[in-house]
């Protein structure tokens, strides 16, 4: 009988809660896009003023033609308006699917890693990137996002049993590197041998997935890795 001990050959992992949680959510559960919604919105409500303008103008018009032409801006209106609201709605949507994953994610976190010993932290967090991030990672750009907000949540919610900048905090005290660097050296260190194996055996589409998750990774660290004092 194949069990999740035996899948991840690890016990810091025997229990497959993160696993399941984290291959069932995307980036919209933990961080929508409410920028770029905001932008479209923003930019749908000016073309439906721009074409209100051009369908009062047409319908008080003394020209016919112009008059007849005025139903048309009308209806480019109403339909910019429509798509503004309806992104409106998706956005209120989307914010509320992530206050239930946070909610959801805060009472699951107790149970992911906190049965597993301290002296296996290094081995838990290479266990998730070869079963979790590592995987997911490569499928497609918003997978690589994705998967740098599942690190970024699990240390902002405090989890139990693992503690995502502890490697970093080791580099940034044996080193007196730029920022950047330490963060570099970091992710190197926490991943060893995983970069070579995946990087010399993916396609180039995967391989800039996983750049890419780097690149979010470190971007998302970084802010953190400037305090004095690391977790």
């Amino acid at each position: 009988m194949t069990t999740w001990a035996n899948v991840t050959g690890r016990s810091c992992l025997s229990r497959p809660g993160f696993y399941l949680t984290f291959w069932q959510l995307s980036t919209y559960d933990l961080a929508p896009p409410s920028s770029r919604y905001e932008e479209e919105g923003a930019a749908l409500r000016a073309l439906s003023r721009q074409e209100d303008s051009k369908y009062t103008m047409a319908d008080r018009s003394s020209d016919r033609t112009k008059r007849q032409g005025a139903q048309a801006h009308r209806a480019r209106r109403d339909r910019y308006a429509q798509f503004s609201q309806t992104l409106a709605q998706e956005l209120k949507t989307q914010a509320a699917s992530r206050r239930y994953t946070i909610k959801r994610l805060a009472k699951e976190k107790a149970h992911w890693f906190s049965h597993g010993p301290k002296a296996m932290a290094l081995a838990l967090a290479s266990a998730i990137i070869e079963h979790c991030i590592q995987p997911r990672c490569l499928l497609s750009p918003m997978d690589a996002d994705y998967c740098a907000q599942v690190i970024k949540a699990v240390h902002i919610m405090g989890t139990p049993g693992f503690s995502t900048l502890m490697v970093y905090d080791r580099v940034n005290q044996r080193l007196r590197h730029p920022l950047p660097t330490v963060c570099l050296l970091a992710f190197v260190q926490l991943l060893g041998d995983h970069i070579k194996v995946v990087v010399f055996s993916c396609s180039e589409y995967e391989a800039k997935n996983y750049g890419m998750w780097i690149l979010f990774s470190i971007a998302n660290s970084a802010p953190r890795l400037s305090q004095k004092n690391l977790p």
